[in-house]
């Protein structure tokens, strides 16, 4: 590929020495796979990864909700969803049989395909085949009418969270631009009345329909050997049979035109307008011109410095590009003319034909992405399976790869003027003149029984094994290739050479974040974070040094939590220089703008105004889980202020302020730069000491956490929400120490919470989103046990929630047997596993060595773990897990939490403002 230069920019780092040679512009991508397409109509693919020590398989069909039959919404949905719970001739679930077997599992609907994923040790690879077969052939047997009537309630649950979260808007404003008969004018979930009245019936007939072979596609990866992993698949998915009769989905021209949509969903007060046009199918011919002409747009409007932003719809069977400007009468933004002629002008930008240079840096941009997607073991057989099943071919992935190798300039330029033409746009003008909404109207699920009695999630476990130290070989870790120095100036450097994809991972991380800012200043850390800024040099004006700018301006990232300041950047590894460089220019000379910093004064004073009279839920949520950090840790303790960054005695943050930050925590004695990828490991160190040995030094952080207080009673933090709103919160919150002798404990404890929870989404069905887990931080942690759930459930639900921990803290050693075998061994299978991916490779060694531990330390802590007994996690439940030690926040319309504080018992006892 052509070389990307450096440009005379990065001379004013290094104005007087000689930069180590650029990396290979060449870019390198070569798997080792293996197809088979069976009988039946199923297609297998095998990609080979040796970096990781899982396997990940990926089963799609290609239906959605778009073949939901009218009047019946969200019945693919609801499918997805009780393919987990059908029960096999053991009388056990699908999702008790994978979870035996498996890291996790899990699935996705979208219109017009949905994904099974489940994750595993390559040892298990066998059993995970053998239960997804059983699992997919067998039909509706083992759907049971309570079952069905519990995941009716779940799935209405699950489309509640969406609401109050407020993670509908974009589909509300889908269903505007697209005609009413289009699968995008209707959620995939559905509606909530729809979904209340579907049957058995109604789930058989979809099952044959449409769960056939012919629509399927199996993909595997991971630390297999690709042909005979494939032989494997196949043999095992040839007891699949029988032919699809559902049709596929069908998606209607989306017709142009202009006009007026009255809402106050969409924007709030705001009036806005959008533009949208039908983009070709992802994988077809045109694909990867017209996916790169979205991305010029986007640059030109960039350029332009206008208020137009641009979202892609990368269903990959109707794919979308929409640009939406939000209009304010009190901003000074211009009228929807004025608007709409920048777009035409920015649209214009785009047919001319441009420079190859800057045509390759689209085209980087472009491979950066897919390969990303590809990088993480995560997303790669979703990515995988979706272009081999939107491809037609065997490997559509690779198609689209060269594709882009040989696209021209005037390929972009023709693809942009054909896409974004006024006689395929669709305009809307959005006026807010429309009644205030007042919520999300209430769904009409009755509630069920009140016990479906499924006790068949759970793995079968020995109790026996309780008894005695698991033996596990541990396998190598990647973590052992690393190699770590110090530079003169005391910053500690970690390289780690990995092989998924040609990608490069950087992380910069300094020591200190929102906890370490001024009682009268929270929020300090994270504007000092991502008020830093790129600063070209005046002479930057043409065309291709834009580009090279909006592209690395992309690709760092900057964000402080409550112990860690981090900037990040992950680029393709050919560019690894230019990544290196981008990272090291903004910390050290980046710069802080008065407009930047106003900006954020300005939203840190909103956020202050709207907390001070929350009117949404999501305001309420952070009210409550604010007031529960205040009764964790006090209310002077570092993380309590962070928590509160709506004080509206909080002191204005200058441009002083932002740059003291800088000069003491952004030194090289306070940072650890983290390089992960497919680089070469002497390259990259000569780089990483090029650009990095000249940081300032700065000043070493010593500000310590201190322990939460003692408490001698239980408190209960009560948050009140609005009456229209749709979900209420459960949240028990246990303080733990900062002794990492108890680590072990704490991990497999959370496991075994988890699964106690579980109770209240497969026995009762009240909710959808549920937690369980041991959350470390910096000097002390603790557990967190929640639900979301509907305010109908709100006492059943708690009563459940507060009656299975008192279970626990009641039942000994012999009543955790089984919860602990099951708990410690996924505790510790979970604590083993290892992507291959650049950026997990980046994230997993910074999570190491944030906390001082060493690049052994996970396997230090796997040999506690199998030493484990029920005994340990029995004294763990008894201090930790104490009524006294327990804070119990609640979030619910009044109504509904008095009649919970009856029902569980709790008193009036309540955490201070």
């Amino acid at each position: 590929m052509a070389a990307l230069p450096l440009l005379a920019l990065m001379s004013v780092i290094a104005a007087c020495r000689t930069p180590p040679p650029a990396p290979s512009r060449l870019i390198r991508f070569k798997t080792t796979r293996a197809t088979a397409r069976l009988d039946s109509g199923l297609r297998v693919l095998v990609i080979e990864d040796h970096g990781t020590n899982l396997v990940q398989l990926g089963i799609r069909l290609d239906v959605g909700s778009a073949s939901d039959p009218p009047g019946k919404a969200g019945l693919a949905h609801l499918v997805e969803h009780l393919l987990f719970n059908l029960h096999g001739p053991d009388g056990r679930t699908a999702g008790a049989r994978l979870a035996a077997v498996a890291l996790r599992s899990t699935a996705h609907t979208s219109w017009g395909w949905t994904l099974y994923v489940t994750t595993a040790r390559p040892d298990q690879l066998d059993h995970v085949v053998a239960a997804e077969v059983q699992r997919f052939s067998a039909g509706c047997r083992g759907i049971s009418r309570e079952t069905l009537a519990r995941e009716r309630e779940v799935v209405a649950n699950e489309r509640l969270v969406r609401e109050d979260l407020r993670l509908t808007g974009w589909m509300a404003l889908l269903a505007q631009v697209v005609p009413a008969d289009h699968p995008y004018a209707r959620p995939v979930g559905g509606s909530e009345r729809e979904v209340a009245g579907l049957t058995l019936d109604d789930v058989c007939g979809f099952l044959d329909a449409h769960y056939r072979p012919d629509r399927m596609v199996v993909v595997l990866s991971g630390d297999i050997a690709a042909g005979p992993a494939a032989a494997r698949i196949a043999s095992g998915f040839a007891a699949l049979v029988g032919r699809s009769t559902g049709p596929p989905p069908r998606y209607p021209r989306i017709p142009p035109g202009r006009r007026v949509v009255r809402s106050d969903r969409l924007f709030g007060e705001d009036r806005a307008v959008v533009v949208a046009w039908p983009l070709p199918p992802a994988h077809g011919g045109d694909g990867a011109a017209s996916t790169l002409a979205v991305a010029l747009l986007e640059a030109e409007l960039r350029s332009h410095r206008s208020g137009w932003d641009v979202h892609a719809i990368d269903d990959p069977l109707a794919p979308l590009a929409m640009a939406v400007f939000e209009l304010s009468p009190t901003d000074g933004k211009p009228e929807v003319d004025d608007a709409l002629a920048e777009l035409r002008r920015a649209v214009a930008g785009t047919s001319r034909e441009h420079s190859r240079r800057a045509l390759r840096l689209l085209v980087d941009r472009r491979m950066q992405a897919l390969f990303s997607a590809f990088d993480e073991l995560g997303s790669r057989v979703d990515l995988l399976g979706r272009a081999l099943q939107t491809g037609g071919r065997d490997d559509p992935f690779g198609d689209e790869l060269r594709a882009l190798g040989r696209l021209e300039p005037v390929d972009v330029g023709r693809a942009a003027a054909r896409l974004f033409s006024d006689r395929t746009a669709v305009i809307l003008e959005v006026d807010p003149r429309t009644p205030a909404t007042t919520g999300a109207a209430r769904h009409v699920v009755a509630p069920g029984p009140g016990a479906f009695h499924d006790d068949s999630w759970a793995a079968p476990a020995d109790p026996a094994e309780a008894d005695h130290e698991l033996r596990v070989p541990l396998p190598r870790s990647t973590l052992d290739r690393a190699e770590r120095f110090r530079l003169p100036n005391g910053l500690e450097v970690v390289l780690l050479a990995t092989r998924s994809a040609p990608l490069a991972s950087a992380q910069l991380i300094f020591a200190g974040g929102s906890a370490d800012d001024p009682p009268d200043q929270a929020g300090l850390a994270a504007i000092a974070a991502v008020g830093l800024q790129l600063s070209p040099s005046r002479d930057v004006s043409d065309t291709d040094t834009g580009l090279l700018l909006y592209w690395l301006g992309e690709n760092l990232q900057s964000g402080a939590g409550r112990d860690y300041t981090v900037f990040s950047t992950t680029g393709l590894a050919a560019h690894l220089d230019t990544s290196l460089a981008g990272l090291a220019w903004l910390v050290k000379l980046g710069e802080y703008r008065t407009a930047t910093l106003d900006g954020f004064s300005a939203q840190r004073a909103a956020r202050s105004r709207m907390l001070r009279s929350p009117r949404g839920w999501k305001e309420r949520l952070l009210l409550l889980h604010a007031s529960i950090d205040r009764a964790v840790y006090g209310p002077a303790h570092p993380y309590a202020r962070a928590a509160s960054s709506w004080d509206r005695n909080a002191r204005p943050i200058s441009l002083a302020d932002v740059q003291d930050v800088r000069r003491r925590r952004f030194g090289a004695r306070n940072g650890l730069l983290v390089i992960t990828g497919a680089f070469d490991p002497a390259l990259a160190r000569a780089h990483a000491r090029y650009w990095f040995d000249d940081l300032r030094p700065g000043e070493p952080l010593r500000s310590a956490r201190p322990p939460p207080p003692p408490r001698s009673t239980r408190l209960v933090i009560e948050e009140v929400s609005h009456p229209a709103d749709v979900t209420a919160l459960i949240r028990v919150v246990y303080p733990t120490g900062a002794d990492q002798g108890r680590r072990a404990a704490r991990l497999v404890l959370g496991r075994i919470l988890h699964e106690r929870l579980l109770s209240v989404r497969q026995t009762l069905g009240a909710s959808y989103s549920l937690q369980a887990a041991h959350e470390e931080r910096r000097g002390s942690g603790q557990f967190i046990v929640g639900a979301i759930v509907d305010p109908r459930r709100f006492s059943e639900a708690l009563v459940a929630i507060l009656g299975d921990l008192a279970m626990l803290r009641g039942g000994g050693a012999a009543g955790l047997a089984e919860s602990f075998v099951r708990a410690r061994r996924e505790a510790l299978y979970a604590l083993l596993a290892e992507e291959s991916g650049a950026e997990s490779a980046a994230d997993r060694i910074a999570s190491v060595l944030r906390g001082g531990g060493r690049l052994d330390s996970q396997a230090r802590l796997a040999r506690e773990i199998m030493k484990l007994t029920a005994a340990d996690v029995v004294a763990l439940i008894a201090s930790e897990l104490a009524p006294t030690n327990e804070i119990v926040g609640l979030m619910a319309p009044r109504p509904a939490l008095d009649a919970a504080r009856a029902a569980a018992g709790l008193s009036d006892a309540a955490a201070p403002r």
